[in-house]
Formats: C-alpha cells, structure tokens, sequence
C-alpha cells in the first residue's frame, strides 16, 4: 500500500465546473503524455502497477460524451495531475420545449 495522498479539487471557471485529480506517484513520461487516452495503452514506466490500460481510455469517452474535456500534467518522480472540465449550464437551458 503507498502513503501518497490523492488530492482532489473543485473549481467554478467560467463557464466550466473544473475537477482536479492529483497524485504524487510516479509520473508519467512525457513521451506518453498524448497516448495515456488510447485504449490499452499503459505508461512505459507502469510496468510494475496493475491495470489494463482501459480507465483513462473510459473516462476520455464518457467526457465526450458530456461534451467535457479532460487533460493531464505530469512530472517523473513528481506525480500526475488530471483536470476534469465540465461544461455548466443554466436551469433555462435543461428546459425542453413542449
């Protein structure tokens, strides 16, 4: 089990509800920056840690679907931050016209 602390943080931006993800793990190199969203795809350096290389690719999909994005910063030996950005809306805009 690590001791490493998951930090979670919320913020309002605009027109965007910005969750934060960040960890002080291992980190991933920027070589495999722009792949960790592909469908099985595991970090060079992840060799040791479990997965399948499914969950990112899964959260990528489900974001884009919520016509969010997400993104991600990280730092070997320093750790990963990922930030959720969700689009809000108005009550105005949930109404459906009858």
């Amino acid at each position: 089990a690590s001791d490493h602390e998951i930090k979670v943080e919320l913020k309002l931006d605009g027109d965007n509800l910005l969750i934060s993800v960040i960890d002080q793990g291992v980190g991933i190199p920027k070589e495999d920056l722009d792949k960790v969203f592909d469908r099985f795809y595991r970090a060079s350096n992840a060799v040791d840690q479990q997965g399948s290389g499914l969950g990112l690719s899964v959260v990528k999909l489900l974001m884009d679907a919520m016509d969010g994005e997400i993104s991600v910063a990280s730092e070997v030996g320093t750790g990963t931050t990922f930030v959720l950005a969700f689009p809000t809306c108005v009550p105005s805009q949930l109404l459906v016209a009858t």
